[in-house]
């Protein structure tokens, strides 16, 4: 094999890889294929192709201790990428009945490095260093052979060091999604009835850590655990209103949302998760939902494209709450004048229009959410919404409205709708100085 031209040695070395489950049928070959790979880790352009390599070895094939051994030679001296792929195979090697040892051999330093960075002074810690160890738990939570009992155990033996580094860069998005991800990635891999009983402990987490960093990686994780633990309504009632308790108070309107585009996305997309888990307490919850939907509809000035879908998917899923329970009705008709308002703004170019029709958080969404559960109302709403379009497209566009068509013809009428008004703008068409302003 080629070993001194580091573009033919990199590319040797993945085929190496790709021939994994030939060679496990041939182990003389994999002999001297072994230390080819270990001496190209240290060939900064080959080092990517061989730790790839090594990871498809270890799918396919036990290499047990020698890779081990590997790993703990080049455990921070390689770039971290490369790294967590040799340490994604020294997992998947592991048979049940070795994972304690395993679990030893890679967490305990783990642990101690994390422990001494830790106890450092602020002015010499470096976040990209508790990254780094975070992605390495992340790796052992994910392709680690555990029970759930065990990934409760390794969680909790690192919790505290975990809410330490948290506090310890609350201004440092990356940290925060790092720890937030382990976390999702342990809550799954356990099961509900492993891990159900840290969940409170999980939630506290999420509130206390949201509201000292103000950080949307952890309205995230908040989402991730309604999902995966609907059972707890209350609980998870309580961390919704905690979390949108922090929310508002530094998102007091447009600006303060364009300054905070992620937590805008991220709390938006969770009230949408738990009005399709769990709903009920949310929309017992009278003043929360309907702060929460005047502030979707604010929402959808944003010049940002997840950020404002997330507020027509909050709005589209509530709508349609609304129209399965009766007894909610009451919040739309309050709303439904500024939401079609909104909705036809965006229509007319004034707002973004980054999801006009299609599935998901979209206008077309909303406006066919409203159609069907409040039609006569939504006509009165349609027509005030719609005295500042231009003429022609305004009148073909409510008789549109008026009809009982299927979605897909209301998404093309939206559509449409919308393309002619584009159409009247750059013609300098504007139906009236309301529409201009």
């Amino acid at each position: 094999l080629p070993s001194t031209i580091e573009p033919l040695r990199f590319t040797a070395s993945l085929f190496v890889g790709k021939y994994a489950a030939w060679l496990s049928t041939h182990p003389k070959q994999l002999e001297p294929l072994l230390p080819y790979l270990a001496d190209g880790l240290s060939i900064s352009k080959c080092a990517r192709a061989s730790a790839l390599a090594i990871r498809e070895l270890c799918e396919v094939i036990s290499l047990g201790e020698a890779v081990l051994q590997l790993y703990d030679q080049v455990c921070g001296k390689l770039e971290l990428q490369d790294e967590m792929e040799i340490l994604e195979g020294v997992c998947k090697v592991v048979k049940p009945h070795e994972v304690g040892f395993y679990l030893e051999r890679l967490v305990r330093p783990l642990g101690a490095r994390f422990e001494v960075l830790m106890q450092k002074p602020e002015t010499s810690m470096n976040s990209k260093h508790i990254i780094a160890e975070v992605d390495r738990l992340t790796v052992v939570v994910r392709f680690l052979p555990l029970d759930g009992g065990s990934v409760v155990d390794l969680m909790q033996s690192m919790w505290a060091l975990l809410e330490k580094a948290g506090e310890r860069f609350p201004s440092e998005p990356s940290v925060a999604e790092k720890i937030c991800r382990l976390h999702k990635h342990a809550l799954r891999r356990a099961g509900y009835s492993s891990y159900g009983p840290v969940i409170p402990s999980l939630i506290s987490l999420i509130v206390k850590s949201f509201k000292s960093t103000r950080q949307s990686p952890y309205v995230y994780l908040a989402s991730i655990v309604i999902t995966e633990y609907p059972q707890y309504p209350q609980p998870l009632m309580e961390m919704l209103v905690a979390l949108c308790e922090t929310a508002f108070a530094f998102l007091q309107g447009l600006a303060d949302m364009v300054r905070h585009p992620d937590v805008v996305e991220e709390l938006f997309y969770c009230m949408g998760r738990m009005l399709k888990h769990c709903a009920e307490p949310l929309l017992k919850a009278s003043d929360l939902t309907t702060a929460l939907a005047r502030c979707a509809v604010v929402g959808m000035e944003l010049q940002h494209r997840e950020a404002n879908r997330a507020c027509l998917h909050f709005l589209e899923r509530l709508i349609s709450q609304n129209q399965a329970n009766q007894q909610f009705m009451g919040y739309i008709q309050d709303l439904g004048p500024s939401i079609v308002q909104a909705c036809m703004r965006v229509c007319m170019g004034d707002f973004p229009s980054y999801y006009l029709d299609g599935t998901n958080g979209t206008i077309s969404g909303v406006l066919f959410a409203l159609r069907n559960g409040y039609q006569n109302l939504f006509l009165i709403w349609s027509t005030d919404a719609l005295a500042a379009a231009p003429a022609k497209p305004r009148q073909e566009f409510l008789a549109q409205l008026q009809s009982e068509v299927d979605r897909q013809r209301f998404d093309f009428g939206v559509r449409s709708f919308a393309s002619a008004c584009n159409r009247y703008r750059k013609l300098g068409g504007a139906a009236n100085s309301q529409h201009q302003k």
